[in-house]
């Protein structure tokens, strides 16, 4: 049975093996966990198997609407307005689970561990950003869904804007630059 707690230094291999495969070179690096270690505001869960292999993660970040351009760069709409409105917000900002893993319930103890976590702090909505291929797909999206997060609109590209690349972000799935679309997924808590 999995086990999930927060992040330690030695995790970090696993989580950043896993974070290759599934986002890609260009997105995540050692730095992006370790920034999670100690912090107030970000936080990174693991899931573990039995001897404690790192099998998945959630990189988690607490902030408040002051830092919507910068955590998310969403267009104004309804959905930007009413995240403006809450003092705090909790973003599952990566979650990645191992291959070998997917569809036996690890990404829904991440997910529920992270939301206990950002009930704690005081966070008032949840969001989420999904990878959905060209074909629509959604890496995360029936998980966030069956989790109580509603689903809104798709901004194609959206991942280049995360990357130092001129060329965009190298995708495992179509190439550079990536033309994936990121799907909003919220939840008012």
């Amino acid at each position: 049975m999995p086990t999930v707690g927060r992040l330690a230094e030695e995790d970090i291999p696993g989580a950043l093996r896993i974070s290759l495969k599934e986002l890609g070179a260009d997105y995540l690096d050692g730095s992006d966990f370790r920034e999670t270690l100690g912090s107030e505001d970000s936080f990174c869960m693991v899931a573990r198997d039995g001897d404690g292999a790192v099998i998945g993660f959630s990189i988690c970040h607490v902030f408040g609407p002051d830092e919507l351009d910068e955590r998310l760069r969403l267009p104004d709409g309804p959905e930007r307005r009413l995240l403006e409105s809450k003092r705090l917000i909790g973003l599952f900002d990566s979650v990645s689970v191992d291959d070998r893993h997917k569809g036996r319930g690890v990404g829904t103890m991440l997910f529920e561990r992270c939301t206990d976590t950002f009930a704690e702090k005081g966070v008032e909505a949840l969001v989420a950003m999904g990878w959905e291929d060209r074909s629509g797909h959604c890496n995360i999206g029936r998980m966030l869904v069956t989790m109580g997060m509603t689903p809104s609109y798709a901004i194609k590209g959206y991942w280049n804007q995360f990357v130092d690349s001129p060329e965009g972000h190298m995708c495992p799935t179509c190439g550079r630059p990536c033309t994936c679309s990121g799907r909003l997924f919220y939840k008012v808590l």
